[in-house]
């Protein structure tokens, strides 16, 4: 019998970040190990787990200002683009490859190494929002009918989707791109609807 796996919760009592997330936890009903820590002697579970965000603050603020821009700019117009046509569905998709161009200037500092080839061990927070966000492009571009992400305008963006997008844990989390299709499809004529 194979091994149920159980959420690890590091916090503190009086914590309200590690409080949020248990609540949501007991809410959901996901069980859950609850290990109380002590931040001037953390235990060595804590002190060992991989790192997302890098250790030396300049890099982590660098990367907290990327996934924002993420967050906030790009899915913006990603959302807008999605839900308009003629005119205005061709105002959102220059801002969005607008943003793209940006994103794609603003990340070149983060590979000193070669993106083609990418250790799925040293995964950090950029490659699982890159991931999460561009992966399914495929999806956007069939409902859309346009290309989103193009290896000429985003090389480095577009090299860097491709590598992710072969790694086993990645293709695992993807979801499926007929369902994505089929409710990006829906997102859209709804949104097409209600404007008119």
């Amino acid at each position: 019998m194979e091994e149920t796996k159980r959420v690890r919760l590091h916090g503190m009592w009086h914590s309200t970040y590690s409080k949020r997330v248990e609540m949501a936890l007991k809410i959901k009903d996901i069980p859950y190990e609850y290990v109380e820590e002590d931040l001037r002697n953390k235990s060595s579970s804590l002190l060992h787990t991989p790192r997302l965000l890098p250790d030396d603050p300049h890099p982590r603020s660098k990367v907290r200002f990327w996934a924002s821009f993420i967050q906030q700019q790009l899915f913006e117009s990603t959302g807008k683009f999605i839900r308009s046509d003629g005119e205005a569905q061709e105002k959102a998709r220059e801002e969005v490859l607008e943003k793209m161009k940006v994103f794609e200037e603003g990340i070149k500092e983060f590979f000193a190494e070669d993106i083609r080839t990418i250790d799925d061990t040293k995964l950090g927070f950029m490659d699982i929002l890159v991931s999460t966000t561009f992966s399914s492009y495929k999806a956007y571009e069939q409902v859309l009918g346009v290309k989103v992400l193009e290896p000429e305008k985003n090389p480095l963006l577009f090299t860097w989707v491709t590598s992710l997008n072969k790694l086993p844990i990645v293709q695992e989390l993807l979801p499926p791109d007929d369902k994505l299709v089929a409710i990006l499809q829906s997102i859209r004529q709804n949104a097409l609807q209600s404007s008119n």
